[in-house]
C-alpha cells in the first residue's frame, strides 16, 4: 500500500509547480471526479475498486486533482483528472520521453516510468487534463512488462475517452 500511495501522490506531485450524451460521472466543482463513473462502465473494462488513499490523504492540495485507485488482476491502476494544462504536464520533469498521440480527436502524450515499472496516459480536456497510470502490482519481481503496462493505460483510456467531459 506505502508504494502504492507513493505512486499516486508522485505522478501528481511532480506535475503541481460539462457532461452529456454518453458521458459517464459528474464534473466536482468543474472538476470531473473519476470515482464517478458506473460500475458497470468500469466492471467492462476489467477495473475493480481498490482500496486506496484519496488525493487529499495523500498530500495533494485540494481542487488540483482528482484521483481513484482501481486495479486488474496484474496491474494497478489510478484514474485522474487535475485543472493543469496538458502543455504543463507534457514539459514536467518527469515526464521526458513522453511519446505525443492523439485519442478522440483530443491532444495526449504517454510517459513510462521504468524504474517504477508504471506508465501514464494523459489525455486534454476542458477542465485540464485526465489521465490513466498503469503500474504492476509486483514491481520488486516485474512480473508485467513495461509494454504490457503501457498497453493497459493506452487501452483503457481509449476507452473511458469518450465517457470523460470534454
Amino acid at each position: 500500500m506505502r508504494q502504492r500511495t507513493a505512486g499516486v501522490v508522485g505522478v501528481a506531485a511532480v506535475f503541481l509547480g460539462g457532461c452529456g450524451g454518453s458521458v459517464e460521472g459528474t464534473p466536482v466543482a468543474e472538476l470531473w471526479d473519476p470515482c464517478s463513473l458506473s460500475a458497470e462502465v468500469l466492471l467492462g473494462l476489467g477495473l475493480f475498486a481498490e482500496p486506496g488513499t484519496s488525493p487529499n490523504e495523500a498530500g495533494v492540495p485540494d481542487g488540483e486533482w482528482r484521483s481513484c485507485d482501481l486495479g486488474t488482476e496484474t496491474q494497478f491502476v489510478t484514474l485522474l483528472s487535475t485543472r493543469l494544462h496538458i502543455s504543463e504536464l507534457q514539459s514536467a520533469p518527469r515526464a521526458v520521453g513522453a511519446v505525443p498521440l492523439e485519442i478522440s480527436t483530443h491532444r495526449a502524450f504517454q510517459y513510462r516510468v521504468v524504474a517504477d515499472n508504471q506508465c501514464v496516459t494523459f489525455v486534454e480536456r476542458s477542465f485540464g487534463a485526465f489521465a490513466v497510470s498503469t503500474a504492476d502490482r509486483l514491481a520488486d519481481d516485474a512480473v508485467t512488462d513495461l509494454a504490457t503496462v503501457c498497453s493497459t493505460s493506452l487501452e483503457i483510456t481509449r476507452a473511458l475517452s469518450d465517457r470523460i467531459p470534454s
